[in-house]
């Protein structure tokens, strides 16, 4: 996990979101994770994707955009 962190471009001092730790429920759409995330200063986020209840992948292509 963290020569990924690495080859993403995460530094020291960087902060790097979870779905598990920064709250970004599963049911917010992409413009709403995006508020989250810039509020926190979250640089990376982190998701499982292939979950059924939500296209994870999706919403990630999405906020990336973004």
């Amino acid at each position: 996990m963290a020569y990924a962190l690495l080859a993403a471009g995460v530094a020291r001092c960087d902060r790097v979101g979870s779905r598990a730790v920064v709250n970004t429920d599963p049911a917010y759409r992409a413009h709403k994770v995006v508020y989250v995330l810039r509020q926190a200063g979250v640089s990376v986020l982190l998701a499982a994707l292939g979950r059924e209840a939500s296209d994870c992948r999706a919403m990630a292509d999405e906020v990336r955009a973004s």
